[in-house]
């Protein structure tokens, strides 16, 4: 669980150059710096017209050596003080899942504007709270919902562009096997639908340009000890459009096979991805 009050209680900062800033670039601080950070998010913001100033990361000496490695002005351990930091324009925030809602609601409460990697938070409560800290304040934020942006459901929403009817869309995930301990899998941190099966339903959600107004969900009813019975599931989800959307997300199958695939239906046409 994120105790964002232990974290106060240790602070360490490195200051890793002293290059002047450039004030016509947006500024950028970073917080959580794990693999997917390191070798999509951060060298993709490299190629942007960018400065990175902070970086923050649960370990000292990761937070440092990433700085070092993608020129950031300084290294913390708190990701508060990234936030705080008065030269920052931009926060990234890649840390767990338990502590999204607390960065997002303390970038915002500073005046930030915050993109977050899925989920934007864990409880219902925790995301009523977010929204009123939006509506207050209108900060800008932005939750790493990549499938919709990606080059394949673009060319599908727009094949689909003039349809008049409802969609029928099944969503297939070879999602593969996460042992029990990881961090992924515990309660605290949503588990992988709250985490990861999010993706696919806000990608349904980009295709029909419509709300879910009915969901049915089953998981699997196993035995085996390592095998986490709600990592292998199927949903249903009526759509206030009338589209229809399947989703079988599952840890049961062999890696060999293609982790995604998605098939589309409507006005005699087929697109699969």
């Amino acid at each position: 669980l994120y105790y964002p009050q232990r974290e106060n209680k240790i602070k360490a900062f490195v200051k890793i150059n002293n290059k002047p800033v450039n004030d016509t670039k947006v500024k950028v601080g970073f917080i959580g710096t794990g693999s997917f950070a390191q070798n999509y998010l951060l060298p993709a913001l490299q190629k942007c017209d960018v400065e990175f100033i902070a970086l923050a990361n649960s370990s000292s000496l990761t937070s440092m050596n990433v700085a070092k490695r993608f020129n950031f002005r300084e290294a913390h351990s708190n990701g508060l003080e990234v936030i705080k930091n008065d030269t920052v324009d931009l926060i990234f925030c890649a840390s767990q899942h338990s502590s999204h809602y607390y960065y997002v609601s303390e970038a915002m409460k500073h005046n930030k504007a915050i993109y977050v990697e899925k989920p934007l938070a864990i409880k219902q409560n925790e995301l009523e709270e977010i929204a009123e800290l939006y509506t207050k304040n209108n900060t800008p934020v932005m939750v790493g919902f990549n499938r919709r942006f990606s080059d394949a459901f673009l060319s599908i929403e727009k094949f689909f562009d003039a349809r008049r009817e409802p969609m029928n869309i099944i969503y297939r995930v070879n999602a593969g096997f996460i042992p029990k301990s990881s961090w992924i899998q515990q309660p605290e941190q949503g588990g992988r639908i709250i985490g990861e099966v999010c993706h696919f339903i806000d990608t349904l959600i980009f295709l029909t340009k419509s709300k879910p107004a009915e969901l049915y969900a089953y998981n699997i009813s196993s035995s085996q000890s390592e095998l986490s019975n709600n990592d292998n599931l199927s949903i249903i989800i009526k759509f206030a459009d009338g589209s229809v959307g399947t989703i079988i997300y599952t840890s049961a199958g062999d890696s060999l096979l293609p982790k995604e695939y998605c098939e589309i239906f409507c006005q005699s046409k087929v697109a699969i991805m």
